[in-house]
């Protein structure tokens, strides 16, 4: 783990390192601003109380748009799984959601529905299809002999959930919920930006943007990208503690 680390700093230290090359040999701040500088207004956003709005309304709706994906996906996998038939039904539907690329979905979403909902509804549809074939794969994989041994000893349903079912399908549960947020995050942003709506990490780079202001938009970025590492790290924490019936 130590060594894992290490070679995380060493990269990390690298890239900042090469950006500060590029950005020495640009010569234009407004062009590509240093490392430095936009680590300097990185701390002074918090200081503005636009920050915590904007971060708090991204962030509520990336997990809305996470915790209806993960809801539903669940339970269309779980109908797939038992049902060859509902899988078979569902199957067209599930190519069309695939297919559609993110900005049809994002303008769609925006001519038909209000901007302050529209980046939930389209963090829902991007992320159902790629959480729904997880955690379908992750449940045909299971091994039929689980499948016997709790019809040579059955349990009540919640308690196969708990002891049988979260603890196989932790991997698979993680990996979506992990990508997915990181999804939501970035689709939220951008439906937020195309969109205009008035709170969130999206208006403040689009004004950013407007005023030329290159580092406030890097800035707003490296925010997103650390809020996105915190949550991975709860949300595995959390994932854990459910798989061990806590």
């Amino acid at each position: 783990m130590k060594g894992k680390k290490r070679t995380i700093i060493c990269s990390t230290v690298v890239l900042c390192g090469i950006w500060q090359a590029a950005s020495l040999l640009i010569g234009y701040s407004f062009i590509l601003p240093s490392p430095l500088t936009v680590l300097g207004r990185m701390v002074h956003l918090p200081l503005e109380q636009s920050f915590y709005t904007a971060i708090g309304a991204t962030t509520l709706r990336a997990l809305l748009g996470l915790l209806l994906a993960m809801g539903l996906g669940g339970a269309f996998a779980s109908l797939s799984w038992k049902h060859q038939r509902f899988a078979d039904l569902f199957a067209p539907l599930l190519l069309l959601m695939r297919s559609v690329p993110n900005i049809s979905y994002i303008v769609l979403i925006l001519y038909w529905f209000s901007r302050n909902i529209s980046s939930v509804i389209i963090s829902f549809l991007i992320l159902f299809p790629m959480i729904y074939q997880t955690l379908l794969e992750a449940l045909k994989e299971l091994s039929g002999s689980y499948q016997k041994l709790l019809h040579i000893y059955p349990k009540r349903f919640w308690e196969a959930v708990k002891q049988v079912y979260l603890p196989l399908l932790r991997p698979a549960i993680s990996a979506s919920v992990c990508n997915g947020i990181a999804m939501a995050f970035k689709v939220g942003v951008m439906a937020e930006i195309l969109g205009q709506v008035s709170v969130g990490v999206g208006r403040q780079m689009q004004l950013a943007r407007l005023n030329f202001d290159l580092v406030s938009v890097l800035a707003w970025t490296g925010w997103i990208i650390l809020l996105l590492f915190v949550f991975d790290q709860l949300l595995k924490r959390l994932l854990r503690m459910i798989c061990r019936g806590i």
